[in-house]
Parts: C-alpha cells; sequence; structure tokens
C-alpha cells in the first residue's frame, strides 16, 4: 500500500519522502533497546511487499482479501508466501516443560526463523547463526 500510494505523490513530494526514507535508515536505534527487538517491528516492511505482490500475481485483489481475514500464521509462510498459498502445514513445537523450581511469566508465544535468526546472530553472529539453521525452508518459486 504504502509503494501505490509513492506512486500518487508530485515529484516534489516524491523528493521529499525518499529524503525522510534515507535518513530515517540513519537513525541508530535508541539505546537499551536490543536490535532483534528493533528488527521486529521492520519484519512487515522487509517481507511483506514480496508477500503482496505473489498474492496479486496469484488472484489479485482478492487474495490480499482472503489474507486479511485469513493471515499467515508464521513468518515462514510470510518469507516463503508459497507456503500461505498452498497451505503447506506450520509445523508446531509444543511449549517446554518447565522444572519444579521454575516458573512461568509469560504465555507461550510464536518466535519464528527471522526471530531466532535476529536474536542468535546477536549472540553468535549473523553468519555462524544462519549457517546453524540447517532445516532453512526451501524457498519455492510459484
Amino acid at each position: 500500500m504504502e509503494r501505490a500510494y509513492v506512486k500518487t505523490l508530485s515529484p516534489d513530494d516524491a523528493t521529499l519522502y525518499d529524503q525522510e526514507q534515507q535518513a530515517g535508515g540513519s537513525t541508530p536505534n535508541p539505546p537499551g533497546i536490543p536490535d532483534a527487538l528493533v528488527n521486529s517491528f521492520a519484519f512487515p516492511y522487509a517481507f511483506g511487499p514480496t508477500f503482496v505482490d505473489t498474492l496479486v500475481a496469484k488472484g489479485g485483489t482478492a487474495e490480499i482479501d482472503f489474507a486479511l481475514k485469513n493471515p499467515p500464521v508464521a513468518e515462514a509462510q510470510v518469507i516463503s508466501p508459497d507456503m500461505y498459498i498452498t497451505g503447506i502445514p506450520i509445523q508446531t513445537v509444543a511449549s517446554p516443560k518447565l522444572a519444579s523450581r521454575e516458573a512461568r511469566i509469560d504465555p507461550p508465544s510464536t518466535f519464528g526463523q527471522v526471530s531466532m535468526l535476529d536474536v542468535l546472530g546477536e549472540r553468535l553472529g549473523f553468519t555462524q547463526a544462519w549457517n546453524a539453521d540447517s532445516r532453512r525452508v526451501p524457498v519455492r518459486s510459484p
């Protein structure tokens, strides 16, 4: 939607938009906020356009409408839109059992491949984290 909006801007407004986008990219993260958290907010902007383009190529706005009513349930479906379109099941993993002396502080939540890569990458370095993932989801062409 953002790209469609930008196409409607006048040349002067488009130039201002480009300048603001470039300036925003050079802003450092707020102190004390891990890159993984900041990056999680960027996920839809980084992977969303390709996901939407794939939906449009498959079925136009009707496919987008369907996705809005039935959104992807995993990062893998956004990264590899064919997984979403073809309905490839998402593997679920049981929550770990806690030891008797441990207490759950939050309910279990999903944690996708990009999130895991981000967290491990900060700790191990991104090359080592990427190579550690031997079961990466293959990207299939439509």
